[in-house]
């Protein structure tokens, strides 16, 4: 299982500390084929 934390509220450092495996402000960050290849990882990465 992985966690993607979305941060909207100027938390990002919190959610890194959470450990959540990738922090983003926008959905629009994440690669959206990559879930399907068990991977989760920003656009263009």
């Amino acid at each position: 299982m992985a966690a993607l934390g979305v941060a909207r509220a100027d938390d990002r450092e919190l959610l890194e500390r959470a450990n959540a495996d990738l922090v983003v402000t926008s959905l629009d960050e994440v690669d959206v084929e990559a879930p399907a290849r068990h991977r989760l990882v920003r656009h263009g990465s």
